[in-house]
């Protein structure tokens, strides 16, 4: 079988918009260099809570216009869109302040810890007329495009097993270790949570095990997602220890589909609570629709 080419956007065929960088931080230094270089985008103004951080940005990227405060910047009349990279914390307040001053929104991933909340975000942003959107970039990577016409096309037929690893050594990274706004799950577990439900679709079952620090951020994940034709997904996201593959991953699960298994703070024992499907008001499926979007 022959793999297909993907099918590649050409991204001067879309309209140039001018963008305002909320957050002008090293994600935001990757994203407007590669807009710059490779599309007719054009990022034209920024504002940074840091001193200075804001003017060095623009002096990097050749922005015409810093301002002394988010609310200016979303109040440009010469900024079309704005690009949210702060925070994981402040990601959905600013979104919601750009959609307010009547602005398309384009926001760094999660856009919020609680479905809830983005669910109504995005129903706010479709009311008021303007495009919001979560950074899941892989989802246009050439590689997902050649999936999505496998499936298409029925060349692979129904999937029954999907498998994604992501494991990497991030505690350098400070915010992924700070209690109330980290956490290896909402960073790198989100990209294959992601990309499960890409393939897979969503699931009606949800059982997870793990490791957290001492402060409670979690360090290890290990996620099985069940669907109703009997389907699974398999995923692992680990920063700060060698890897290793916890037993209910060697061998079948002993505990019943309808409990999901974490490690206590100590790491000595597992605690057992229960797992609802996503259509319920269960808080673990709830939370994988939140980093999904």
């Amino acid at each position: 079988m022959a793999l297909p080419a993907p099918r590649m956007l050409d991204p001067r065929s879309v309209p140039a918009l001018r963008w305002g960088i909320i957050g002008p931080g090293s994600i935001a230094d990757t994203f407007v260099g590669a807009i710059h270089r490779h599309t007719t985008q054009r990022a034209v103004a920024t504002a940074s809570r840091t001193a200075g951080q804001a003017d060095a940005f623009a002096k990097t990227h050749g922005l015409e216009r810093v301002h002394e405060s988010y609310e200016a910047l979303v109040a440009d009349p010469g900024v079309d869109a704005i690009y949210v990279a702060t925070h994981i914390s402040d990601h959905l307040t600013y979104a919601r302040m750009a959609v307010d001053a009547g602005k398309h929104v384009l926001v760094e991933k999660p856009l919020s810890y609680s479905a809830s909340d983005a669910e109504e975000f995005f129903a706010h942003a479709a009311a008021s007329g303007v495009l919001a959107m979560e950074a899941m970039w892989t989802r246009y990577l050439p590689v997902s495009d050649v999936y999505r016409q496998l499936v298409e096309a029925g060349d692979i037929g129904t999937p029954e097993f999907f498998q994604a690893n992501f494991a990497n050594d991030n505690r350098h990274i400070e915010r992924l270790w700070t209690p109330a706004s980290g956490g290896i799950v909402h960073d790198m577990g989100i990209y294959p949570i992601a990309f499960a439900q890409f393939v897979m679709g969503n699931p009606s079952a949800i059982h997870a095990t793990g490791r957290v620090t001492a402060e409670g951020m979690d360090a290890e994940s290990y996620v099985t997602l069940e669907y109703d034709n009997g389907s699974r997904s398999l995923y692992i996201s680990q920063a700060p220890r060698r890897f290793r593959v916890p037993p209910p991953f060697r061998r079948p699960p002993t505990w019943s589909p309808s409990t999901t298994r974490s490690l206590s703070p100590q790491a000595s024992r597992c605690q057992t609570r229960t797992s609802t499907s996503p259509g319920s008001t269960g808080q673990t499926p709830r939370l994988f629709k939140a980093m999904t979007g």
